[in-house]
């Protein structure tokens, strides 16, 4: 790519495939910008041509019929890979060295190339000889170099309004941001991606007044490459075609900054809207290291099948360094950092795919935020964040109110998605709450629910790892965290149009906890389903990340969780809050599988039996335990052949107990 101050390329660069030069070909007829890839070795321009190596470039920069080197060779540049680069301190501003075609040489110290009155040059330019000659000053054979400079920065330019060239000396870049035309609106075409470079120190203008002064690198055409031996070369397509099939973009490539200061936002929304124009693909992010991606507003992906992913975060649990995050997204205060969202109104049907990969979101109130989503990914590791939660899944409100329906209109749950989060918070902060439409005065037409597969680890302060506001059918492989790891939340209001948000059919394989786990139910009367979960396995008291059974610290069982079930359990409590679970009852829990019980609740029951519809109940009274039949007739408690049968009722309506001992 000729970049410097002997430049003379026009036109936007044009890809014509593979180029067979076994035979010594002449040089085709061509345009300016027309681009060729050696794909067998050979001669360029006839026998008494040019000798050119596999993978060699040779790109027309003046439009010509074809022919020899001899009579068209100054109407092509040779990029070879023939010849390597050679070292050249430049700090004595040394004459261009004696090169034959395609020699490179590589500034290692800066200074001047073709003598004291040359070219400027920075440490990494290229100097790259396009016609054979005996060296000597710019003056009398810098026509013969091309300068690729890296001494200026590329810009980025929005070119949607057709703005002008640039003022702009030799070597400076633009990069393409959002696709227009550049020279005004009588100016070519260019799309997000491409490259204007200026060959030629300009003056802003028009692309009729200073055009020619300026090369327009296109990122939608390359050189054809051959495959393995040289022996396969893929079909050559239209420029249209390759770019439309594109499904991968690099932010750097279009001018992501990685300073943590400057908004990146804007960029990210752009880049991914281009990509839905072009049918959805993946949004790359670079490694942050210890700095990060700056974001003052919201990086909004509410498109199909758009991925933003980034080199990874970290993923244990424990101190979480800003160098071992990947990378990572710096949100401004306040702000929900990331949305995931079908968008809300009338003609609007649920997205599906796409999502937030390999990436930290650090700051702002909340990391993420998903609505009525299907088929999401989230691998994000949320650290400070300030708000009720780390991240929110909940769902716009059904058009079909509660009988709903798949149509292209439904917003739908949020359903089939991969969870794979790691917590890093510390206050009253949850980290995952998974929720519905329902806020106090909607009964849930719309939750989330049917995803398999579920992850959570990490830290939290005084808030919940997890917290499950009307779900089902959600299976998490685990959920280990520090601190309390579960809140099941279950509200009902029977009034009209009250209230109603449940959670059934719900299990989590594994939990564990450094410390005393709270599982909290927040089941009401009248919603049976409100707090239901099975959990299969618990592991507390551990403080190795590591999964190995615990240590002894002791579960809390609070307000009617549905199901816990399964082995190794350590000792569980059940009470209505934390004081009357605890109640200092750990030191005597030294055992495997024992638990707890507290009810202080007057007249209630500790445990009650039914079978066949019959339904036996324990409650106790002050210093004594009370055994009453609640419902039908007969039967009675067998202890080692002594019958504690019913007798007559009380003045209470219950039977009191007689105690017939066998013969």
């Amino acid at each position: 790519m000729n970049l410097g101050h002997a430049r003379s390329i026009t036109g936007v660069l044009e890809d014509k495939g593979a180029l067979d030069c076994s035979s010594n070909p002449n040089y085709p007829a061509a345009s300016a910008g027309h681009t060729y890839r050696v794909s067998v070795a050979g001669k360029i321009g006839g026998a008494s041509g040019i000798d050119v190596l596999i993978g060699d470039v040779i790109r027309c920069k003046s439009s010509n019929a074809g022919g020899t080197h001899a009579s068209v060779g100054s109407g092509f540049d040779i990029m070879g890979v023939k010849n390597p680069e050679v070292a050249t301190d430049c700090s004595a501003n040394p004459n261009y060295p004696a090169s034959s075609a395609g020699q490179e040489y590589r500034v290692s110290v800066a200074g001047k190339i073709g003598g004291a009155s040359g070219v400027d040059v920075l440490i990494g330019d290229v100097i790259r000889c396009k016609t054979a000659n005996a060296g000597g000053t710019h003056a009398s054979v810098g026509s013969s170099f091309d300068i690729l400079g890296v001494k200026n920065a590329e810009i980025v330019v929005d070119c949607s309004a057709n703005p002008n060239y640039a003022a702009s000396s030799i070597g400076q870049t633009y990069r393409v941001s959002v696709a227009g035309k550049i020279g005004g609106a009588s100016g070519p075409a260019v799309a997000i991606g491409d490259r204007i470079r200026c060959k030629t120190a300009s003056a802003a203008g028009t692309h009729a007044s200073v055009g020619a002064n300026f090369d327009i690198l296109a990122s939608k055409s390359y050189a054809i490459a051959t495959i393995g031996t040289g022996t396969a070369s893929p079909t050559v397509r239209p420029d249209s075609t390759r770019w439309a099939d594109r499904i991968a973009i690099a932010g750097k490539d279009f001018g992501l900054t990685v300073d943590g200061v400057t908004d990146m936002s804007t960029l990210l929304n752009n880049l991914m809207a281009d990509l839905d124009n072009r049918g959805g693909g993946v949004v790359e992010l670079p490694q942050t290291a210890a700095s990060s991606i700056y974001a003052s507003a919201s990086i909004d992906n509410y498109y199909p099948n758009v991925l933003v992913r980034g080199t990874g975060r970290h993923t244990g649990i424990g101190t979480i360094s800003a160098g071992t995050r990947g990378t990572t997204i710096k949100g401004a205060a306040g702000i929900t950092v990331l949305k995931h969202r079908t968008p809300s109104g009338s003609g609007n049907p649920q997205r599906h795919g796409g999502g937030f990969k390999d990436i930290a979101v650090l700051n702002g109130a909340r990391g993420l935020h998903v609505t009525s989503r299907s088929g999401g990914i989230y691998h994000v590791l949320f650290s400070s964040q300030t708000g009720t939660e780390a991240m929110l899944m909940d769902c716009l409100t059904s058009p079909n109110a509660y009988s709903i329906t798949q149509t292209v209109a439904d917003y739908g749950d949020n359903q089939h998605f991969d969870l794979d989060v790691v917590l890093d918070l510390t206050g009253s902060t949850h980290g995952v709450v998974l929720s519905s439409d329902s806020n106090g005065t909607l009964r849930a037409t719309a939750n989330t629910s049917i995803a398999h597969g579920l992850k959570v680890r990490g830290a939290v302060g005084t808030g919940y790892g997890v917290v499950m506001d009307c779900t089902d059918n959600l299976l998490f492989d685990y959920i280990r965290v520090f601190g309390a790891p579960l809140l099941v939340k279950g509200v009902y209001n029977a009034g009209a149009g009250g209230d109603i948000r449940f959670n059934v059919d719900n299990e989590v394989h594994w939990i564990g906890s450094s410390t005393a786990v709270v599982l909290e139910g927040t089941d009401t009367s009248g919603c049976d389903a409100g707090a239901f979960l099975i959990i299969n396995h618990l592991d507390f008291g551990n403080a190795n990340p590591q999964p190995t059974v615990g240590t002894g610290a002791y579960a809390l069982v609070k307000n009617g969780l549905g199901i816990v079930r399964g082995a190794l359990f350590r000792p569980i409590a059940i009470g209505e809050d934390d004081a009357s679970a605890y109640n200092m009852r750990n030191e005597n829990w030294a055992e495997d599988n024992s638990m707890w019980i507290q009810n202080t609740m007057a007249g209630g029951y500790i445990m009650i039996f039914e079978n066949s519809g019959h339904r036996w109940g324990i409650k106790q009274d002050g210093a004594d335990i009370d055994f009453v039949k609640i419902a039908g007739a007969g039967g009675g408690l067998k202890i080692n052949g002594a019958l504690i049968t019913e007798g007559a009722a009380d003045s209470g309506g219950s039977g009191y107990a007689l105690l017939r001992v066998p013969n």
